[in-house]
């Protein structure tokens, strides 16, 4: 649920802190949680206005559309990032060999495998 606070000079939650004071002087509060469809929360989307405010049904509704295009990018830089580790991994597999304390045993075929011309996106 978004955490809503339209004037933190009301709310003892915020009394004191360096939000309410310069060069902030912020006096609302809104924070959308982001969560993963697996209930996750990966953060927080938030604003702050130095007026009062409360926001309107429809204000609420693209702050939780926006605050779940946030978290779906979060999720699909993390997934790529993991297929391109698992992508080095498998390349590099074809051509190294380690020892159980994880040294370079042997290099194979690699220089052979550059002479060939065979371009990175052709392996991957």
């Amino acid at each position: 649920e978004p955490f809503l606070v339209p004037d933190m000079s009301k709310d003892d939650r915020f009394a004191g802190t360096p939000f309410t004071k310069p060069p902030i002087n912020a006096t609302a509060y809104v924070g959308f949680p982001l969560c993963t469809a697996e209930g996750v929360v990966l953060g927080t989307l938030c604003a702050m206005h130095t007026e009062p405010l409360h926001l309107s049904d429809e204000q609420v509704r693209l702050m939780r559309q926006l605050a779940k295009a946030v978290t779906d990018q979060i999720e699909y830089r993390a997934e790529q990032a993991n297929l391109t580790a698992s992508r080095i991994g498998a390349m590099l597999g074809r051509f190294v060999r380690f020892a159980p304390d994880g040294t370079i045993t042997e290099l194979m075929g690699f220089l052979d495998f550059c002479a060939q011309g065979t371009s990175t996106p052709e392996i991957l």
